[in-house]
């Protein structure tokens, strides 16, 4: 593309701003997920173009980055933890990010156009699938989650897990940019990669379309949700009693209108060990009356044995001896 080799570092940061717009709309706690299809397409057209290897990384590296601010809103100012829980694990995604571009790139340009189509979302599903089993982690941050809406695609889940989702989610702007990157060079060679690429998109649809359609089990769960709308986080013992106190409340109204699982927020509060014996018995009383189960995200900290931090599901209990985790308290009528 004769516009990239004139001008360079101006097609970079149009590459940039334009994944990076794109991201922000569509990932993060409210994801437009039509636009995530398209996102990537600016900076890997940019990367298979440029002659410069350090200026494709430096896109792809910025355009997630930048992309992630979403994320830095929701974690620091809402979650209130630490500006590095995002700073760290995003660094290091886009430096990871990068490192795939520029081996779809280096592919592309030694003429291994299939290796190359499926190097980008291949290598970032692998990424997706080790991060997982970091356990403050687990699959948050997948790119899957942006399909929640689109339920064709959110049934390949069932055969492949969320990496299957991000596979494909992957190679759509991958293909095209090699179908654009090849159109002037090989035509039959783009006609025949967007063509494989779209027919693989259209079985996962119609897979998903037909699960979809088949006949399930008149069975359901009903569940509620306590949504407060409000960014409150307990830091006192009294005010964490105070706002359990509110929660079970609430959460027994929910479970009289037939709600036989309720979900409260996430970070209630700061949930100390020798407090459990008070703040637990406020919600058990509410499963054992209502028999619904509860589910209460809390920042527990218990006796410093090993320096570590978990994410993990609790039922009520003997708590592990770690210094802090950030947990899910599930309540289960006795």
């Amino acid at each position: 593309m004769a516009f990239v080799e004139k001008h360079p570092i101006l097609a970079a940061t149009l590459a940039i701003f334009t994944t990076t717009a794109l991201l922000l709309a569509g990932n993060g706690m409210n994801p437009v997920w039509p636009v995530m299809w398209i996102a990537f397409i600016p900076v890997l057209l940019f990367a298979s173009e440029t002659t410069s290897w350090l200026l494709a990384a430096a896109a792809a590296a910025l355009s997630i980055f930048l992309g992630s601010l979403t994320m830095l809103y929701y974690l620091h100012f809402v979650l209130r933890v630490p500006i590095m829980a995002w700073l760290i694990p995003f660094s290091i995604a886009s430096l990871l990010f990068a490192a795939g571009v520029l081996l779809f790139r280096a592919l592309l340009h030694r003429g291994s156009v299939f290796s190359a189509v499926i190097a980008l979302p291949a290598f970032w599903s692998v990424v997706e699938y080790l991060a997982s089993f970091i356990p403050a982690n687990g699959t948050a941050g997948s790119l899957a989650y942006t399909q929640e809406r689109f339920l064709p695609i959110l049934q390949v889940a069932s055969l492949t897990g969320p990496w299957g989702i991000t596979f494909l989610l992957l190679l759509f702007p991958t293909a095209l940019a090699t179908g654009l990157y090849l159109r002037r060079r090989n035509l039959p060679h783009a006609t025949l990669v967007l063509g494989s690429t779209l027919t693989v998109l259209a079985a996962a649809i119609l897979f998903g379309a037909i699960r979809l359609a088949a006949p399930t089990s008149p069975q359901s769960i009903k569940v509620g949700l306590l949504d407060t709308d409000t960014v409150i986080f307990a830091k006192q013992p009294s005010e964490m009693q105070h706002l359990i106190q509110t929660y079970a409340e609430q959460a027994e109204n929910l479970a009289h209108q037939g709600a036989t699982v309720i979900v409260m927020p996430e970070k209630t509060g700061l949930l100390l060990s020798s407090n459990t014996q008070t703040i637990d018995p406020i919600l058990q009383s509410v499963t054992n009356r209502t028999g619904a189960t509860l589910v209460l995200g809390v920042l527990h900290v218990v006796p410093q044995l090993h320096s570590t931090k978990r994410a993990s599901t609790l039922r009520i209990g003997p708590s592990p001896p770690t210094t802090s985790s950030t947990c899910s308290r599930r309540l289960n009528p006795t």
